[in-house]
């Protein structure tokens, strides 16, 4: 199933709730990696909190992976997949 993207229709937000892209985030969950499967969400940011690498499939379908990545980044990236491999990177949590 596709991640859903909760800012394709931000002015249609049931309740108004849902802050802007460039207010902070608002809702987070931990990631686990996998090969077949999207997240929920899209995300708005990923945090990283072991060093690694990450693969990941953005918005648009492109698929970099980013490498010698340090405990505590925080990338603000919109992320529909967090792939398992290769990704050695834990600690993992999808923010929007």
């Amino acid at each position: 199933m596709a991640a859903k993207d909760l800012w394709a229709n931000i002015d249609s937000y049931p309740g108004g709730t849902l802050s802007s892209m460039t207010g902070p985030a608002c809702a987070s969950a931990t990631v686990t990696p996998s090969d077949s499967t999207d997240l929920a969400i899209v995300t708005r940011a990923v945090y990283v909190g072991a060093d690694g690498s990450m693969k990941v499939t953005l918005l648009d379908g492109s698929t970099p992976t980013f490498l010698l990545l340090k405990a505590g980044t925080m990338l603000p990236l919109r992320v529909t997949r967090i792939w398992a491999t290769p990704t050695p990177c834990t600690s993992i949590i999808a923010l929007w």
